[in-house]
């Protein structure tokens, strides 16, 4: 979590990593804010959304993507 005066433009920007749902590191950065309290803001916002990426998903969703992969696995083993 860092705030940051960008000094060609005069503008704030926030920048930072997370490790995603697979534990991949991934870094991001967004530009173009008027002040510092609107890019804490918005890398507030951001953070909440990525922080659980569980939130946006239903049980259905869940479960019909375990049963693709229990499947795709069953016919993969099948082949061998």
């Amino acid at each position: 979590m860092a705030q940051q005066k960008d000094t060609k433009t005069g503008k704030w920007m926030y920048y930072g990593s997370y490790v995603d749902a697979n534990g991949k590191r991934k870094q991001y950065k967004k530009r173009g804010f008027d002040s510092k309290k609107e890019a804490r803001k918005a890398e507030d916002d951001f953070r909440e959304k990525v922080g659980n990426p569980m939130n946006s998903m239903t049980f259905q969703e869940l479960t019909q993507q375990y049963l693709n992969f229990a499947k795709s696995k069953r016919s993969n083993d099948q082949k061998r």
